[in-house]
């Protein structure tokens, strides 16, 4: 059902990182590097899910999304299962941000989280190579605000 006067979803683009962390109220994590060249920044508000940033980049020929998302009804998950073509890794990136996820060496992708008392942040990395590829990318990890 819908309740009328309430808009169920906003979508709204950013050209930078700094335009996004001067609207938001809270940190928002971004690649820090001159390389990581932003594609896009989306916001997202839904009231029922609360809020939603996809931010993605090329660096170098990696595509790289970061999706940041408020906790409102995450649990953290310890258990994450890998396929046959696929392992599991949980990478130390600077600043102290820890990501745990899942490299497929099929296509040299990586999917991986990080999980802290307010947020949740998905990386997704296609084409990213191995797990230096991986470890470089998320060493340009950083948090404004």
């Amino acid at each position: 059902p819908s309740v009328s006067g309430l808009e169920e979803e906003i979508e709204l683009h950013f050209d930078s990182i700094d335009a996004l962390a001067d609207y938001v109220e809270h940190p928002v994590y971004y690649l820090a590097d001159s390389d990581a060249v932003v594609e896009d920044i989306t916001l997202t508000k839904s009231w029922q899910m609360g809020e939603c940033i996809e931010t993605t980049y090329s660096v170098s020929d990696v595509t790289v999304t970061l999706i940041q998302i408020e906790r409102l009804y995450a649990t953290v998950k310890d258990d994450i299962i890998a396929g046959a073509d696929s392992q599991l890794y949980e990478f130390k990136g600077n600043g102290g941000i820890d990501v745990s996820g899942v490299y497929v060496e099929q296509d040299a992708s990586f999917v991986g989280t990080m999980v802290n008392e307010e947020y949740v942040l998905n990386c997704v990395f296609e084409n990213c190579g191995d797990e230096t590829g991986i470890q470089a990318i998320l060493d340009m990890l950083s948090c404004k605000g």
